[in-house]
């Protein structure tokens, strides 16, 4: 179809318009020129940069060269693509093509109808001047008013992982959009902005929401919750009367698991009686009572003075309850010892407490007991008379197996002793047994000596008394012998006539060496003696020698 555009004056036919180019049969004077315009029916373009066309031409031939200015009304819709026409005498009723291209201009304003216009034109030709046309034509919109919310990137954790996404206009809006933003489940996620704010200027640059996981202290497993666009809020009524999108959804992961923590220990007990501690609690609230029972692996090391049975409940969960152990002494030079307090879940509704395995608490009782030998100090000292001393022997701990322990004099001639060994059995570690010392007599001069009780070999399978060996035992003989002669008294007188006397003599105790007794008479005259001396050995010292006179 086509549509012709003729000045206001005009009044001829259109039949008679195109047959006066060839003919002059229509009436009593040729029409004035006019534009010739041809467009199809319903044109349009459309704001993806689809096009358009017609063509223009005259009705007539100039003299001169004529010039059609072409605009558009609205160049943020349409622009085209020359700004005008020049028909001369050889083209003027060759059609010259238009083209139009549609503009996008971000804004969801609907079809807009655009007008062409065409002149007026200019010419040397007075009948060509000021001719005009218009032609309207429709450009497609290709935005709509809309709200796209990104899919989150990720999960979110209870312990406080995040996670974000976007919010973006599909078109700029006429005025201010404010978009309203919240979370299904505060006790699983929270936004940390909950209204954004969108203009003309920023419509299509995404805004980024962080989503924060949040911490409930429930055994709950991952929990899903929707992040929703709840209001949309603008005095531009597309985007003030547009429908919500969907909500997205977000996953927060459950970082709670049934289990009994063990906050603070001092972990070692003594044979002394001191105690070891330890307090516990559960991890993560439960859904039901959860009653626990304690017990000690090894109650010889350890015994627990506190309750062995103790509950929580979901108000009390994690307020650390207190475990007491009692050391035990076990007279054993066993060192230090390690033992297992062992907490179990007697019972519970929650399940996951009630499969939840046993807990073992380590502790270590310090031994107050060591491998050693008691030896006692001699009573006292021994003598030639036949005094006795005595001393005593004992263990300072429980033994695993017997100990038998050697010793002897280190002086038979000054001491000896009743027994050479002992044996100490895990029956009678702690009873001192005596040693009986019974003093020597040497018939020597010697002074007071000293010996020993030595010990020679300590032996047993328990192998901290294996390596032991005591001190001797230092003891003293007392001498009872003297040094000296005993001469006897005399059996009678001599006589001139050859009668004689005779005395004996002998040492008071046996010398070490061989002594010699000289004898001589004070006066020769009168009396003489058989021997000149006499000699003691330690062979004879004890018997009388006799001197005759």
């Amino acid at each position: 179809m086509s549509r012709n555009v003729f000045a206001p004056s005009l009044s001829v036919p259109l039949a008679c318009v195109v047959l006066a180019l060839v003919s002059a049969g229509c009436g009593s004077s040729p029409p004035p020129p006019d534009l010739l315009v041809t467009a199809a029916p319903g044109i349009q373009t459309n704001e993806g940069g689809a096009q358009a066309t017609f063509t223009v031409q005259l009705s007539s031939r100039p003299r001169r060269d004529v010039v059609l200015s072409v605009s558009s009304s609205d160049t943020s819709e349409a622009t085209v693509t020359t700004a005008s026409l020049v028909f001369t005498r050889d083209n003027w009723n060759a059609p010259q093509t238009v083209l139009i291209t549609g503009v996008d201009d971000d804004l969801a304003d609907g079809t807009q109808t655009v007008q062409i216009d065409l002149g007026p034109s200019t010419s040397g030709d007075a009948r060509f001047v000021g001719l005009s046309a218009t032609v309207s034509l429709d450009n497609v919109d290709d935005e709509t008013a809309g709200i796209t919310v990104s899919q989150p990137l990720g999960s979110v954790g209870e312990d406080g992982s995040t996670t974000t996404f976007t919010v973006v206009l599909h078109s700029q809006p006429t005025a201010s959009v404010e978009v309203s933003l919240a979370s299904s489940d505060e006790g699983e996620g929270t936004l940390d902005s909950q209204t954004l704010t969108f203009t003309a200027m920023n419509w299509n640059a995404p805004q980024t929401v962080t989503v924060s996981g949040v911490d409930d202290d429930l055994i709950d497993g991952t929990q899903t919750f929707d992040v929703s666009v709840t209001a949309i809020t603008s005095a531009d009524g597309d985007y003030d009367s547009l429908a919500l999108p969907s909500a997205v959804q977000v996953d927060n992961i459950d970082d709670d698991s049934a289990g009994i923590a063990v906050v603070s220990i001092d972990d070692e007990s003594d044979e002394e009686g001191a105690s070891a501690s330890f307090t516990l609690a559960l991890r993560a609230r439960p859904s039901a009572d959860v009653s626990i029972t304690l017990s000690s692996s090894r109650e010889d090391e350890g015994v627990i003075v506190s309750s062995t049975t103790l509950t929580f409940t979901a108000d009390d969960y994690d307020v650390p309850q207190t475990v007491t152990v009692e050391g035990q002494d076990d007279d054993l030079a066993d060192g230090n010892q390690p033992y297992v307090i062992t907490i179990s879940v007697a019972a519970s509704d929650d399940t996951d407490y009630a499969a939840l395995a046993d807990v073992d608490v380590a502790l270590s009782n310090l031994d107050d007991d060591s491998a050693a030998i008691l030896v006692s100090d001699a009573s006292g000292h021994t003598a030639e008379d036949g005094t006795q001393a005595t001393f005593t022997v004992r263990l300072a701990s429980q033994p695993y197996a017997d100990v038998t322990i050697e010793f002897d004099t280190s002086d038979a001639g000054e001491g000896q002793v009743d027994l050479t060994s002992l044996v100490f059995g895990a029956a009678d570690w702690d009873q001192e047994q005596t040693v009986t010392i019974t003093g020597q007599d040497d018939d020597v001069d010697d002074g007071d000596q000293p010996y020993t009780i030595a010990f020679s070999d300590v032996s047993s399978s328990d192998a901290a008394y294996d390596v032991l060996m005591p001190a001797n035992v230092v003891v003293t003989n007392d001498d009872d012998d003297d040094t000296g002669v005993v001469v006897s008294l005399i059996s009678g007188n001599t006589t001139e006539a050859l009668g004689s006397a005779t005395f004996t003599v002998v040492l008071l105790s046996e010398p070490t060496a061989d002594v010699v007794l000289g004898f001589a008479s004070n006066d020769p005259t009168e009396g003489e003696t058989d021997v000149a001396e006499l000699t003691f050995t330690s062979d004879n010292w004890d018997l009388p020698q006799t001197v005759t006179v």
